[in-house]
């Protein structure tokens, strides 16, 4: 690639899920450019945050950045204030907390429901570093668990039951690994860990490396996961993997139990319900994002 180097920030505030799509974009942004990326942590406070930026401005070393991406709401001023220092082009990812026009480019899953604009791209969910790799194990499948949310009635019987009833199915031959998340509950921990059957392996999220499960992902032909986590499901579909979720009861409608719905309507996930698995989906918002801003923006690259 031959194009000049297009310095990127991306503001941090630190959350993983945050930081995680923010590397996402760069990475779908280096397919189409050349993309020289740098982190900015923010300070606790903004105005300290201000004074670094502006230290840079008149004290540091250039290149100063072109473009700029934030992920959370106290990134958003930020932009905004980078824009105005550096003329920078910036770039929010998920629904802002300021008005759109302040941003040049919005970058919003579809659950969000953010009014359309000229400066809005939808996303068929969150923006994910995992992506459809090498060839799949066709008889490997994960069991993905999350915890009691705003959205959903945790219930261990009815997920060990359901689990029971994924497991067991003898036609399948499929060698099932599950995993937990920070949110799941103790108890149900220790439920798991009674389970003996041949086909069935528990490896708690504690005592995995930082990577296991972007891997497993990466290689398992069948992902079934629980509705509460909006991140898990869309990493399984951008992996490549053939996605199921479980059934809990709601406790109220939101956007995330809508959005598993539509999922599920539209044939790109399944219930225990239907018999048979849905066709692969081919999803991968990341690089398809970074075409479109390469497309949008030819300057650039002048």
């Amino acid at each position: 690639m031959n194009q000049k180097a297009i310095c990127t920030w991306t503001i941090s505030d630190g959350k993983a899920g945050h930081v995680n799509q923010s590397k996402a974009l760069v990475r779908g942004l280096s397919k189409h450019l050349n993309i020289s990326s740098k982190e900015f942590i923010l300070e606790e406070s903004f105005y300290r945050s201000w004074i670094e930026i502006l230290k840079i401005k008149y004290y540091g070393h250039r290149p100063f950045p072109e473009i700029v991406i934030g992920t959370g709401r106290r990134t958003h001023l930020v932009l905004v204030f980078c824009k105005l220092v550096f003329s920078s082009k910036t770039i929010c990812i998920m629904r802002p907390s300021i008005p759109k026009i302040w941003l040049d480019l919005l970058i919003v899953p579809k659950h969000d429901h953010v009014k359309r604009a000229k400066n809005v791209i939808e996303t068929e969910g969150p923006l994910t570093l995992i992506e459809q790799a090498g060839p799949k194990h066709k008889d490997a499948g994960l069991i993905l668990l999350g915890g009691d949310s705003s959205h959903y009635v945790w219930d261990n019987e009815s997920l060990l039951s359901q689990i029971e009833e994924v497991t067991k199915r003898a036609d399948d031959n499929i060698r099932w690994t599950l995993t937990t998340s920070r949110r799941t509950p103790e108890k149900i921990k220790k439920l798991l860990t009674e389970i003996e059957q041949p086909n069935f392996h528990y490896e708690d999220v504690g005592r995995v490396e930082a990577n296991w499960l972007a891997n497993e992902l990466e290689s398992s032909q069948y992902v079934w996961v629980t509705p509460d986590s909006i991140s898990m499901t869309y990493e399984s579909l951008s992996a490549g993997c053939r996605v199921g979720i479980f059934n809990l009861s709601k406790k109220r409608e939101s956007r995330v139990t809508q959005n598993q719905q539509r999922l599920v309507e539209e044939g790109k996930i399944r219930t225990l319900q239907n018999k048979t698995w849905q066709p692969v989906q081919c999803l991968n918002e990341r690089d398809r994002i970074g075409k479109l801003i390469a497309t949008r923006w030819p300057s650039l690259t002048g």
